[in-house]
């Protein structure tokens, strides 16, 4: 039975890898691929006051950089490409938030003699 068709699905749990799109410096296709999953953070910069005797009497909180990493982008076979640091990918990983684009650095590659060649890959929001 495929993994698409579950046996159930109590609640519309989400699970399962998603295909990403890679563009390049240009923008343009790089290349698609199966990516098993991410890790995001959306962290706060926070800024703190004290008084003249270094106790605590306010702050405030910005956004800060969104960071995380690809895990698991599979390369489908010996001849599939490894993208690039500064290559781009778009996911919408919260529909609240909607599509973001990331970009990719920092791209490790991992080999095994029982498994798929697989990439992680650390991402930072576009801004601009």
């Amino acid at each position: 039975m495929p993994a698409s068709n579950p046996l159930w699905n109590d609640g519309t749990v989400q699970y399962g890898s998603r295909v990403i799109t890679v563009h390049d410096y240009a923008n343009n296709v790089f290349d698609s691929y199966v990516c098993d999953g991410f890790t995001m953070r959306r962290p706060a910069m926070v800024i703190k006051r004290k008084d003249q005797e270094g106790r605590p009497s306010g702050s405030a909180g910005v956004k800060d950089f969104v960071e995380g990493t690809a895990n698991g982008i599979q390369l489908a076979s010996s001849s599939t490409k490894e993208p690039l640091n500064g290559y781009t990918l778009t996911v919408t990983l919260d529909n609240g938030i909607g599509a973001e684009t990331f970009i990719m650095h920092d791209i490790q590659r991992t080999e095994s003699s029982t498994a798929e060649t697989k990439l992680t890959a650390n991402l930072i929001q576009k801004i601009n």
